[in-house]
């Protein structure tokens, strides 16, 4: 009967971008996400960090693209977004974890 065709292709994963993802709160934010279902994409600004993202979100049943990326540096990050879409085809949620720290020594 038409209208009631099923299809046998997988429903595809969301997918979650998580800045910030080698510190404790974007790490963890990225590990709830892959436990809720989703593909996670991680970013950090450090590289070492990123290893263990990666193994947690992968742990948590995720597939995890990490990426290097300054998100204090706009050209980077349009980078890196146009990246990730090309690797995971879109973004779902985004989560801005990533903090940025301005110390102003002029008053010390």
């Amino acid at each position: 009967m038409p209208g009631n065709e099923t299809s046998d292709a997988p429903t595809p994963r969301p997918v979650a971008l998580v800045t910030g993802a080698g510190g404790t709160i974007g790490r963890a934010t990225a590990v709830e996400l892959a436990a809720s279902g989703f593909d996670v994409c991680v970013t950090d600004l450090n590289r070492s960090d990123l290893a263990p993202a990666q193994a947690a979100v992968e742990a948590a049943g995720g597939n995890c693209r990490p990426y290097v990326c300054d998100v204090t540096n706009p050209g980077l990050v349009a980078a890196t977004v146009a990246e990730v879409f090309a690797d995971a085809g879109r973004v779902d949620v985004l989560v801005n974890s990533a903090g940025i720290v301005h110390v102003d020594h002029s008053s010390t």
